[in-house]
């Protein structure tokens, strides 16, 4: 892997005249968009006849949809790449590659489909957006699993020579099982394809006594993602953050912070008013979506916060559809929070996480 990921680096940079195809996961970065794109590019570097829509590939690059220097706030993915001896000065950043290298070549996205780009593939596990632009011939591969990476695991399981690609199952492997919440029958995330990919991994690599192994897995990926000791907490917001803008104007912006601790605790935090400021003014986002999520001994636990940063109506109307029992988020109040005058809830549908939400508020967001 490390090999292939040195040279895909050079040759970004060597301007060769040689079509490449550009596997790009989504901008937050999480462990499931970058084992996506670190597989499906490796399996297609050596596959380049099973690339979608594109027969004059030569060369193919996994592309790390963020800045280089971003990498520190995304903990569980430094965590796992360390774990599984990946060089990370060997991977491509945003920063690493110009736009128009990006436009005039071949791209497939993994783990999201809207994108300013037009890809020849799409692989996503989210419900489809109906403000995405994706161009016709695009072979769109969009199922509702748990995880982007049992889509990726599927197509190199269908390989006859799979047991060739230990190392990047292994890697998806782990995706899965932290995205499922280790197929927690209370979250519900997981369907009948996760568990099947998922076994035929394990059976694949060996595995004994498979559900401690899992657990051990989980808890580690679960803590190393929650480990937000060194970050203060306009980092925090920045670890797995969403910026949408609205299709009537593009201006009119709503920011969806995620991170692993609750809303209620976030609030808490040093000069978290503070920071909440500055990041609206850094983003220049009118409305920001809060999402809380913590992981404990008793289960999964979900909150949701709503700020207004300048735009009174749509604030409003977030809250109000947030609200809605037509759309099952089932939120009770915290009517004692008052930061920033902003809206809080408990989610009691803990099966619902921000690839519900996001669609909800771009849907009211495009109406600006």
């Amino acid at each position: 892997m490390n090999t292939f990921l040195r040279e895909a680096r050079k040759l970004v940079s060597s301007k060769l005249s040689e079509r490449f195809c550009i596997i790009i996961g989504n901008e937050s970065c999480d462990l499931d968009s970058a084992v996506c794109s670190l597989s499906l590019a490796y399996y297609y570097n050596r596959n380049k006849n099973k690339i979608p829509n594109s027969p004059k590939v030569a060369h193919v690059v996994p592309l790390f949809n963020i800045k280089r220097e971003e990498l520190p706030i995304k903990t569980e993915v430094i965590y796992f790449l360390r774990k599984n001896n990946i060089e990370f000065d060997s991977i491509t950043f945003q920063d690493d590659i110009n736009e128009s290298f990006i436009t005039n070549n071949d791209v497939v996205l993994v783990d999201h489909h809207f994108s300013r780009y037009s890809p020849i593939a799409v692989f996503d596990h989210r419900p489809f957006d109906p403000n995405s632009t994706i161009p016709k011939e695009c072979k769109m591969e969009l199922e509702l699993v748990g995880s982007c990476a049992t889509l990726i695991a599927n197509i190199i399981l269908s390989d006859e020579n799979y047991a060739d690609y230990k190392d990047i199952l292994r890697l998806l492997h782990a995706a899965i099982v932290l995205d499922t919440v280790n197929f927690s029958k209370e979250a519900q995330r997981a369907k009948e394809k996760d568990f099947n990919v998922c076994e035929r991994i394990e059976s694949l690599l060996g595995l004994s006594n498979v559900d401690n192994y899992r657990k051990t897995l989980f808890d580690e990926l679960v803590e190393a993602r929650a480990d937000v000791s060194s970050f203060d907490s306009y980092q925090i917001l920045l670890k797995d953050m969403k910026l949408i803008s609205s299709k009537k104007n593009e201006s009119i912006k709503v920011a969806l912070p995620g991170f692993p601790k609750l809303v209620k605790d976030y609030i808490a935090l040093e000069n978290a008013e503070e920071n909440i400021k500055k990041f609206a003014k850094a983003h220049q986002c009118q409305v920001i979506v809060l999402i809380g999520m913590k992981v404990t001994d008793d289960g999964l636990k979900r909150d949701v916060g709503v700020i207004n940063m300048g735009n009174d109506t749509l604030f409003d109307a977030i809250v109000s559809n947030l609200k809605s029992s037509n759309h099952s988020f089932d939120l009770e109040e915290y009517i004692d929070c008052k930061f920033l005058e902003g809206k809080y809830f408990n989610q009691k549908n803990i099966r619902a996480s921000r690839k519900q939400i996001l669609p909800l508020v771009k849907t009211i967001l495009d109406e600006f």
